[in-house]
């Protein structure tokens, strides 16, 4: 009996060591087998992340696919009309309402100046393919080459006493599209297209003026008669907000007309 104890112990100590080999634990198999695994969750993961990306870059396309497709056309109108590069951004659409859909807009200006900033737009069915640029690149222009003249002007008439806040330009469509690579200087293109050009100064003042009415007849005069152009004049100091539209400066015949249009203005909002 004894005998046969030790024998059936030494068979179960080799089936022990037998076990033992054939599943031993971090075989280099396993090894191999666990770092795939690992391989194969990770290149998993790099799909899922690719094919989310991949969908949101395809939803955005979609959304905004015809305005990048604009804004690119808008890229090229500049640089085709006047031979420079130009940034565009901003896209938008203005003018939209109930039954309107608006026009497309952005904001541009040259790659060498970018505080030169002005606007373009399409006035045509963009969604058909149609085109009508516009913009107001020479307008910003002759607003910077003409602003040390006009405060000049303005300082003259006013004896140094009133400031001009701003110069606005905007010239009528026609005149934006003759206008191409050769931009005119200011005087040029004033005395050429005249009162196709509207412009609006804005001046400012800290005291009141008790003889504004002559003063601010002198200006409109002045650059009627310099510039040619329509005028309108918006004029602010302690006492006084003008508006005075170019109808208004074109039926003033002297500083008394200045003066009822004043007191007619005071009587209106008083």
């Amino acid at each position: 009996m004894i005998k046969s104890s030790a024998i059936k112990t030494k068979h179960a100590n080799a089936r022990k060591v037998q076990d033992g080999k054939r599943s031993p634990k971090n075989t280099p198999v396993q090894k191999v087998h666990s770092k795939l695994k690992s391989a194969r969750k990770r290149i998993s993961k790099f799909w899922i992340i690719a094919g989310v990306a991949i969908l949101i870059a395809a939803i955005y396309l979609l959304i905004n696919g015809g305005a990048l497709v604009e804004q690119h056309k808008m890229a090229q109108y500049l640089k085709e009309k006047y031979g420079k590069e130009f940034i565009v951004e901003n896209y938008r659409i203005e003018g939209g309402g109930i039954g309107v859909e608006g026009d497309p807009y952005v904001d541009a200006y040259p790659v060498d100046d970018s505080s030169l900033r002005f606007e373009v737009w399409n006035r045509a069915d963009y969604r058909k393919g149609e085109s009508a640029y516009s913009d107001t690149y020479p307008d910003r222009i002759w607003e910077r080459e003409s602003r040390n003249d006009i405060a000049n002007l303005v300082s003259k008439q006013f004896g140094g006493r009133a400031r001009l806040k701003s110069v606005r330009i905007n010239s009528n469509i026609e005149v934006g599209r003759a206008i191409t690579k050769n931009i005119p200087s200011y005087k040029d293109a004033f005395n050429k297209f005249g009162r196709k050009i509207y412009m609006t100064i804005s001046l400012e003042n800290d005291v009141n003026f008790d003889d504004l009415s002559e003063h601010i007849y002198r200006v409109a005069s002045e650059i009627r008669k310099q510039m040619g152009v329509m005028l309108a004049i918006d004029y602010h100091d302690s006492l006084h907000e003008l508006w005075l539209e170019d109808q208004d400066i074109s039926s003033m015949e002297s500083s008394s007309d200045v003066d009822k249009y004043i007191k007619r203005r005071w009587s209106e909002y008083n």
